[in-house]
């Protein structure tokens, strides 16, 4: 599951004719919409998946075409039609099928996928659980499995000193300066 970058072809699944993103967006009136696509260039890098369209309000479309358009002035480029039509949607690809996930639901897991992301990015760099010193298989193991059970000790710990700090001081505890006092 990850969000669909602008700009990437579209097929329809069933005909291989391309797909106009944004015109096909601009006929649907509901709120929540989903289809099987194929998704590439090339044919041989092409992927089956499910486009999954969910409609936010004006107010959150409007703040992103704001930072699109901020963003692009600071580059010295002027964003395109597609993008800036696209700021009404979210629009994820997934492989997952529609009966392990409803459209409606794909969001909160892309959240909750994204916290998962943001927690391994974490472990790698301040555990350092991708780099090791040993060759020996059971040594490499052991070393990995102490980290892993490090890291879940420091994230109770995190969550407990965190909960604590903001119900006095409405402050939260860096994650990173914890990781590394301990």
């Amino acid at each position: 599951m990850s969000r669909f970058l602008v700009g990437t072809k579209l097929f329809d699944a069933k005909t291989g004719s391309a797909i106009e993103l944004s015109r096909m967006l601009k006929s649907l009136s509901g709120n929540a919409y989903q289809f099987s696509v194929i998704m590439g260039c090339k044919k041989s890098t092409r992927v089956h998946c499910r486009l999954v369209c969910l409609r936010i309000s004006e107010q959150l479309a409007n703040e992103r075409r704001r930072r699109l358009k901020k963003e692009a002035r600071k580059k010295g480029r002027t964003p395109s039609q597609l993008h800036l039509a696209l700021c009404d949607w979210i629009l994820m690809v997934t492989n997952i099928p529609e009966s392990w996930l409803a459209a409606e639901m794909v969001r909160p897991f892309y959240s909750l996928r994204w916290q998962i992301e943001l927690l391994f990015k974490q472990i790698k760099t301040v555990l350092c659980i991708h780099h090791t010193n040993t060759a020996n298989i059971h040594r490499l193991r052991c070393e990995v499995y102490g980290k892993l059970i490090m890291a879940v000790f420091i994230h109770r710990i995190h969550a407990v000193l965190n909960g604590q700090l903001w119900n006095l001081r409405h402050r939260e505890v860096s994650m990173d300066k914890l990781y590394k006092r301990i």
